[in-house]
Formats: structure tokens, sequence, C-alpha cells
């Protein structure tokens, strides 16, 4: 497991920390109760009810309880406002501008629908049991980041079989027109968390390796232990020397050297 990281919540400092796992910490320190004495408040790690499982609610002591001040906060907003996405180990749903908002329903997935905003969810469906009949609620599907591959996926079912499917390509498969049925969806500014339909394109296995080449070229890539232990990680899963180097953007020589022990260093 990753290492978890903390930082004081803003505006709140001295009184809580949140993780990029989307954990919460009430640091220990003193406060008055209703009798307005002094008391120790102890470490704790609140959570989230039930009911509100994506908000958080942040309380501020005033002098006694009845002075106390509390508020809600969404965590996915928190953690983006505090941590880079790559290192936030939680599932987010990114904030978007809805004006305009159109649904389909996603090719191969009658349950589902994907909006023109990025957006996925699943459709109210009468589910029948031994126990009578009931129907689920239409819900708003969330998206999680994949760290090591760089890219956001949402988890669906497909007759009955839980599958995982990157965001990008459902919204090109539903949206984008393909009329020389090429394979590959390329974002056109190189950011794969930038999902807009205005930035997805489809493109040639050829294509896409020439404009990953073009785009990484203009960063300073600088592999150090963390990035080729990530190389080796890739290629214990199964990816190929070829696909590795296209994901992060390094020659497929390069990825070989890494994997074979023969190299960490450019």
């Amino acid at each position: 497991m990753e290492q978890e990281i903390w930082k004081a919540v803003i505006g709140f400092e001295g009184l809580y920390e949140i993780s990029n796992y989307g954990n919460f910490k009430r640091l220990p320190g003193y406060k008055l109760n209703c009798w307005k004495q002094r008391v120790i408040r102890l470490e704790s790690y609140p959570k989230p009810s039930a009911k509100t499982s994506d908000t958080m609610y942040l309380y501020k002591d005033g002098e006694g309880l009845e002075k106390q001040t509390k508020k809600a906060y969404k965590i996915d907003e928190l953690l983006l406002k505090h941590f880079d996405i790559r290192e936030i180990n939680y599932k987010i749903n990114p904030v978007v501008d809805l004006t305009g908002e159109i649904w389909k329903v996603i090719n191969g997935y009658p349950d589902y629908e994907i909006s023109n905003k990025g957006r996925v969810k699943a459709l109210s469906k009468v589910r029948n049991s031994i126990h009578g009949t009931r129907t689920t609620r239409e819900k708003i599907i969330t998206q999680h980041y994949n760290k090591l591959l760089g890219y956001i996926y949402v988890n669906m079912y497909q007759k009955g079989m839980p599958t995982s499917r990157s965001l990008h390509r459902i919204i090109a498969i539903n949206w984008i027109p393909n009329p020389e049925n090429k394979r590959e969806v390329n974002h056109i500014d190189g950011n794969k968390q930038n999902n807009s339909i205005e930035n997805l394109e489809w493109m040639s296995s050829l294509e896409n390796t020439r404009h990953s080449f073009t785009t990484n070229s203009k960063k300073s890539l600088v592999l150090n232990i963390e990035k080729a232990e990530e190389i080796r990680e890739m290629h214990k899963m199964g990816m190929t020397n070829s696909q590795i180097a296209l994901v992060l953007g390094i020659q497929r020589k390069m990825a070989w050297r890494v994997v074979t022990n023969q190299s960490w260093t450019f």
C-alpha cells in the first residue's frame, strides 16, 4: 500500500488534517464544555455518516457547545483542493459545468448512460427476487483514478458481471464520430485526466505513438528509482515494453533496459 500523506485542512489548521486516501484526523487539543470547563480533546478519526458518505462535517469550537459551529464539505472537493490528482487514492467525481448536459445510452451497457459532460449514471431498474420486486434508483457512478496508468475509470455491470472501463473510451465511442474505424483515443493536450469531448480524438496506433512522443518530448523526463520501480511493476502486470513506453512517454529500449535491470537512468 502506498504511503498515506496527511495535510492540514485549510481553514481548520490545528484542528483537522486530511489524507490523500480521503481520511480525516481531528487533532488533540483542548475545548470548552457546556460549563465552560477546559477539557482535553483526544486525537480521533471522524467518519462521514452513512447517509452522507461523500460529505464530511468539520467543527470549530466556540465558547461552549452552544457556540460550536459546523460546516459540510464534499470530500472529493477537499481532496482536489489539497492534493494533486496523481496523489489521490480515493474515488472522486469531477466538478463540471452541467449546463446543456445531454445523455445517451452507453453502447453495450443498456443499463447505463453517458453524458456529453463525461458523467456516467446507472438507470433505474426493476429487479425480481424471491422476496418480490424492487426498483433501484437512478444514480451517478463514481469515477476513480488509476494512478499506475494515469486514466479515469468507471465500474459498471455487463450481463451481471462487473467490468471496469476507461472514461475517455466510453466518451469517444458514444460521442465522437469514427468514420475511419480508428482503434485508439488520444488526449489532444496530453492530459489523461482531461476527458472533455473537445480534448479527445480517434487515432491509429501509429498516429497515437507519434503524438505521445511529440507531447512528451516537450517535457523534461527524468527517470529515478521510483519511476524505475513503476516500470517494473507495470511489466509484472503483463504490460509489454512497447505499452509501458507509450504510457510513460519513453523509448521502448529504455523500458526494456529497466525491466532487465540493466539500467534505471537515462
